[in-house]
């Protein structure tokens, strides 16, 4: 599919003498050059400038083309990707002043106030005048009439997803508060942008029923207010992504620069506030997964800097990066899903031993000298294990705590680093214990059922396990070894009792 990609700058409103720069990557059909309905679209804001660093790095992912181009890629070649800076910009800070009326000079907000729905009115407005200068760039470029191409367009309607970059998450928050509102229904943004309707949505109904992704990349302010923490907005948009028929991800993307900053240390615990909030939610009787959520920290040994403010842009999603926390989120997921299934809560002990000493090789034996090294590494731990565990969340430990602990780790030796470790995140997370007929059971039995399975296959009796899956075979197999398992022992147990 080709693709158009360009910036234009955009008047939102014809009496304001301010324009917002817009960069974009279009879907193209093949010939003429028309717009193509996509599968979906991209909508990324800017933040605060960050000028005369002379750092290549910096300078590259702060131009919003470039984004643009890095969003394609994320999300996909069938997408379009529009990348939105402040139309205002106070010294370096922007100001998102039509989005949310309340901020002050610096472009920090007072309030989250979804009356007259001022950022979704004004990202309808946005995205429909640009589509239209769009449009007439590319009419400059071919003398065949222009019109819009469906020969390419896809059964669904286009989805939505929405990331905030630094300042940018604050449109974020503005917006899942209007998202939260009874929604209004809105005209067309002006009269002609009907042609566009099968490619952006139109009207702030449309817009939210298209929503399916949220992503905070890196938030934070430099005062409170990066992320939304009100019990009451987060409690309606968990009752409206309930009544969907498609859920909303959200995903928070983060690096010690913003979550791990002392000076600013309101930043992860508003992060961590919308993340309990969101895990209520989620815990609903009707939710049936609709409302998933995801941390991710990124750069765990490094410490912070302003690059990896930045290149977080360039690894969000990358399925090479935290390859290790990406696989303790399935693993420990998919135990605890068995867990709760057998009435046991989480995995026991022994697995947390197994976990624990994963972790400490992975994070703890690499080269950490400082404290603040230390520090990191024990909170991209809990940040692991909070995202992966549906319905628990384990209060980080204090400074203090990790001071202490991290005096004692570094004065002894090499075999008795790995038990100090492991003891402390024993303390920290209380996890209930099953019995070890329970576990065994749990661990042989998925390749047992694979080596069933592979045998059976070669019976002409049972020719007809070949028809099913490995992936639904082997979980129901464990699944009902475990529940065989836990009820003879209930069996046994009240034998014993008689």
């Amino acid at each position: 599919m080709d693709r158009w990609i360009g910036v234009l700058k955009i008047q939102l409103n014809p009496n304001s003498s301010t324009f917002y720069r817009v960069a974009a990557s279009l879907c193209l059909s093949s010939s003429p050059k028309n717009l193509a309905v996509p599968s979906g679209n991209a909508i990324f804001f800017s933040g605060d400038r960050v000028e005369g660093t002379e750092n290549p790095v910096i300078e590259r992912l702060s131009d919003p083309q470039a984004i643009a181009e890095i969003l394609v890629s994320k999300f996909g070649g069938s997408i379009n990707a529009f990348v939105v800076e402040a139309p205002i910009f106070n010294g370096p800070f922007a100001v998102y002043k039509d989005f949310i009326p309340s901020v002050n000079e610096n472009g920090e907000p007072k309030s989250y106030d979804a009356t007259e729905f001022p950022a979704s009115t004004s990202l309808v407005l946005l995205l429909s005048k640009f589509l239209a200068e769009a449009k007439n760039v590319i009419l400059g470029k071919q003398k065949e009439p222009y019109e819009t191409d469906s020969s390419s367009s896809f059964s669904c309607k286009p989805k939505t997803a929405f990331l905030g970059f630094s300042k940018g998450g604050i449109i974020l928050n503005q917006l899942i508060s209007e998202f939260a509102q009874p929604t209004k229904t809105q005209a067309q943004a002006q009269s002609n942008t009907n042609e566009f309707e099968r490619i952006i949505p139109t009207s702030i109904d449309r817009l939210f029923k298209s929503l399916a992704e949220i992503h905070y990349v890196d938030v934070g302010l430099n005062t409170k207010g990066a992320y939304i923490n009100d019990k009451d907005v987060i409690g309606r948009v968990s009752e409206k992504i309930a009544s969907r028929d498609f859920g909303i991800r959200f995903v928070f993307h983060g690096t010690p620069r913003q979550w791990f900053d002392e000076r600013r240390v309101w930043i992860r615990k508003e992060k961590d506030g919308l993340v309990g909030l969101l895990k209520a939610g989620a815990r609903r009787d009707n939710m049936m997964g609709k409302l998933q959520f995801r941390e991710r920290l990124y750069f765990p040994h490094q410490l912070a800097d302003l690059q990896m403010h930045f290149e977080i842009i360039d690894f969000m999603d990358q399925k090479t990066n935290n390859i290790l926390v990406l696989a303790l989120h399935q693993n420990i997921s998919r135990m605890g899903m068995f867990m709760s299934f057998m009435g046991k809560g989480l995995p026991t002990a022994q697995m947390l031993s197994l976990v624990m000493g994963t972790l400490h090789k992975q994070f703890i034996e690499k080269d950490i000298k400082s404290l603040q090294e230390f520090h990191i590494a024990i909170l991209d731990i809990f940040s692991t294990v909070n995202s992966a565990l549906p319905g628990k969340h384990y209060d980080v430990p204090s400074p203090k705590e990790v001071e202490a602990c991290f005096q004692e780790w570094k004065e002894a030796n090499e075999s008795e680093k790995r038990k100090i470790f492991i003891d402390f995140m024993k303390r920290k997370v209380s996890l209930s214990r099953l019995d070890d007929s329970t576990l065994i059971t749990g661990i042989v039995t998925p390749p047992a059922a694979m080596a069933a399975k592979r045998a059976g296959e070669s019976l002409p009796q049972l020719k007809l396990i070949k028809m099913i899956p490995d992936v639904i075979f082997v979980p129901s197999a464990t699944i009902m070894a475990l529940v065989s398992v836990k009820l003879s022992r209930k069996m046994f147990l009240g034998n014993m009792a008689s």
